[in-house]
């Protein structure tokens, strides 16, 4: 209901820190060697690929490169076989982060330390 009643600057605003949190994510997991991620213009959805990452660290299932992570680094992400089996012939791996409910500088710090696990 807040938003609806928003003005035009506020509702800027929110987009504003959307935008600067997706940036602070995107950039910094596309520092992490093995890993690409690609900005969205819309969404507050990040979807990087993990493929050389989890073929480094000799982790073919997600499900064990997830806990690992979370485990290591106390971050969270669900990767693509939340969303559905895999597809005939995939060969990536893809796992999802949100960026809409925590701020920029944890988003930094958590992705510090996702580098951390993903370079080890």
């Amino acid at each position: 209901m807040r938003a609806s009643r928003a003005t035009i600057g506020e509702v800027r605003g929110i987009i504003d820190e959307l935008r600067r949190r997706r940036d602070v994510a995107v950039d910094g997991l596309n520092a992490i060697e093995g890993v690409r991620c690609i900005s969205p213009n819309t969404t507050f959805y990040l979807y990087p690929n993990v493929t050389e990452v989890t073929r480094s660290k000799g982790m073919d299932d997600y499900e064990e490169f997830r806990r690992a992570a979370l485990h290591a680094t106390g971050v969270s992400f669900t990767n693509r076989l939340h969303f559905g089996g895999a597809l005939d012939g995939e060969d990536q791996r893809y796992i999802r982060f949100a960026y809409s409910g925590i701020s920029a500088d944890r988003i930094a710090e958590g992705i510090s330390r996702f580098k951390e696990f993903c370079e080890s």
